[in-house]
């Protein structure tokens, strides 16, 4: 969360500001995280209504594992059933890397729609480990027409899905009535 978001609690938008705020709380500094995983030449597939979700590519430390011999991670952060269609994997309860079979496919839309009741937004967490030159030298391959990048269109690991409340601005009660 803290090297896919942009921004800090007074300059972003609402669902990163929530995620910001849920880091915080966690005891995480999201600034240092930035400063560690970031490399200089970010790269960064920002969100937008038609791709639904938010990429940023963090680079590994030395000691860090990966699934190849290449330092660079892709997290994608965005609307549950979005990213969720792009996992192969998850992570279980200690955090181990988990096949996605449909009987916990089948979880995590209850999950899903549990939350929705609940009328909150749903944002889901993942992961995938890069190969050297996957989806181009930068990664930022797309398939002509396509506003998905290569390395977003699939194998990703979900680490979690949230639940956001979203708070009525102090305008919407004049505003519907």
């Amino acid at each position: 969360m803290s090297c896919n978001t942009t921004g800090n609690v007074k300059d972003a938008g609402a669902t990163e500001i929530a995620m910001i705020k849920f880091i915080t709380r966690c005891d995480v500094d999201f600034q240092f995280m930035r400063q560690k995983y970031l490399p200089k030449d970010i790269i960064r597939f920002q969100f937008d209504s038609s791709r639904k979700r938010m990429s940023t590519v963090v680079e590994l430390e030395e000691d860090e594992e990966s699934e190849y011999d290449y330092p660079f991670r892709l997290h994608t952060k965005g609307a549950s059933e979005i990213v969720l269609a792009t996992c192969s994997h998850y992570l279980d309860f200690d955090g181990k890397k988990q096949v996605l079979d449909a009987k916990m496919l089948e979880n995590m839309d209850l999950i899903i729609k549990s939350y929705a009741k609940e009328a909150l937004r749903t944002i889901a967490f993942a992961y995938k480990d890069l190969m050297e030159d996957e989806g181009g030298p930068l990664h930022e391959e797309k398939e002509e027409g396509s506003k998905i990048y290569k390395i977003e269109e699939g194998g990703l690991t979900l680490i979690a899905i949230a639940g956001i409340k979203d708070i009525i601005r102090d305008e919407v009660p004049d505003a519907v009535a």
